[in-house]
């Protein structure tokens, strides 16, 4: 039995047309002003002070560096994966990174990140690179492997199960989110800390949950089975988004490399689920028009 409703699917469409739109925008129409968007980055001419005062894409040449270009879209990905709540989290990361961008506009620091322009963020690094664009390939992805796989995440119709389960399943994903931490452990030239994120999240996703979860926890719903369908091919994706920032650059900059691979399976996964859904409906339209009386 495949559970409805998925709200995901009314909004993929729309928002896959916008995020690409936002890609195109940057990289394609605005190229020749935009620093490294049709070859390699000048960091010193490029990203110096000045560019905190213009509204520009230079997030695309000088924010690049880091773990954090890939978990901008693994980690809102595990997050819609994990509850089935897709639309709730593009709210949420649109809604931190705006508290982001306000934060380095006001006080000159987000937190733990110290007053020094290299490790700032533009205002349109915040909101277009990691919303509109990591953020989003993030849902996007997450709602194909969703539809394709027919799961529903740990808290679908929540309302009908017990306060105890669904305990367990809060702890499950603050235990998720506490991975991408790791990701920013560094040095000068590579971010070991994204392995770290991985390991941690194949033994909590691969060991932990599976060992966790029960098919009495839900009993409208086979959320073993469901989840037994989705997890590898989940920690596949995130795999070799990570790889993407983990190996040297063979494009002008690393969000190229993630893009590239997110959007490929974005498309792999959702052309499965429509060829299995146009498919199903002709084997219906069939076995219907047998019964039908002549």
């Amino acid at each position: 039995m495949t559970p409805e409703p998925f709200w995901g699917k009314y909004y993929f469409y729309p928002l896959l047309a916008f995020t690409t739109l936002i890609v195109f925008m940057v990289s394609i129409w605005h190229r020749h002003t935009t620093p490294g968007a049709m070859g390699p980055c000048d960091f010193e001419k490029s990203c110096g002070k000045h560019r905190f005062v213009i509204a520009d894409n230079s997030w695309l040449c000088c924010e690049d560096a880091g773990a954090f270009t890939a978990a901008h879209i693994f980690h809102p990905l595990g997050l819609a994966v994990l509850t089935g709540w897709p639309g709730f989290f593009l709210w949420l990361v649109a809604y931190y990174e705006t508290i982001e961008a306000d934060t380095t506009s006001l006080f000159k620091t987000f937190v733990f990140v110290p007053d020094d322009f290299r490790n700032r963020e533009t205002l349109t690094g915040s909101l277009i690179d990691d919303v509109q664009i990591q953020g989003s390939l993030g849902i996007l992805l997450a709602i194909s492997l969703m539809l394709f796989f027919n799961w529903r995440g740990l808290f679908h119709r929540c309302w009908e199960t017990s306060w105890a389960i669904n305990g367990k399943y809060v702890l499950l994903v603050i235990f998720y989110s506490i991975g991408i931490l790791f990701s920013s452990f560094e040095t000068e030239t590579f971010p070991y800390g994204l392995i770290i994120t991985l390991v941690y999240h194949y033994i909590l996703c691969l060991i932990i949950i599976p060992w966790a979860i029960r098919e009495t926890d839900m009993p409208f719903y086979n959320i073993v089975e469901g989840y037994w369908r989705v997890k590898y091919f989940w920690m596949i994706c995130e795999t070799v988004i990570a790889l993407m920032v983990l190996v040297p650059r063979f494009l002008p900059n690393y969000y190229y490399q993630t893009w590239i691979v997110t959007y490929a399976f974005i498309f792999v996964f959702q052309g499965l689920y429509l060829i299995r859904y146009y498919n199903s409906r002709g084997v219906g339209h069939v076995v219907a028009s047998r019964k039908s009386p002549m």
